[in-house]
């Protein structure tokens, strides 16, 4: 865990624990692997709730588990937020692991989301209505920290 978050209770009802900042994150920042164990069965992967599809050419290929705390990261700390406009992190595939690179400023004290999709996000029961951030989303080319 790095040490500007920290591993507290969750602020979305339900979701057990989750990572939230002890200082202010600007956009851009990138963090990652995603780590846990591989699997190929979609079916095993679904259950546990912790799994990210990696995808070769187009098409799912295997999962990256992180429900075993013993070959996860504290990434799998971090939780789907209720609906997309309350994500400030995104999801994305580089060389076969998952990482999150954060898109909207991120305060201290607020906790990392990241948005799962509508369709996974429907399936874990998180709402999928849009609402207004009251964030702005600073262009990335007008972010010093972002090269």
């Amino acid at each position: 865990l790095p040490a500007f978050f920290e591993i507290r209770a969750s602020k979305i009802p339900k979701a057990g624990l989750g990572v939230f900042s002890k200082v202010d994150v600007p956009i851009g920042l990138v963090f990652g692997p995603y780590q846990g164990l591989l699997l190929t069965d979609s079916k095993e992967a679904d259950q546990q709730g912790y799994s990210w599809e990696l995808r070769l050419e187009g098409k799912p290929s295997k999962y990256v588990d992180g429900s075993n705390r013993y070959y996860a990261n504290w990434m799998r700390f971090i939780n789907s937020s209720r609906f997309e406009s309350e994500q400030n992190l995104i999801a994305f595939q580089y060389n076969g692991s998952v990482y999150y690179r954060v898109f909207r400023p991120i305060n201290e004290g607020d906790e990392l989301l990241v948005w799962y999709g509508k369709k996974y996000g429907e399936s874990l029961g998180v709402l999928s209505v849009t609402q207004k951030s009251k964030k702005p989303i600073l262009p990335i080319s007008k972010n010093p920290f972002v090269l």
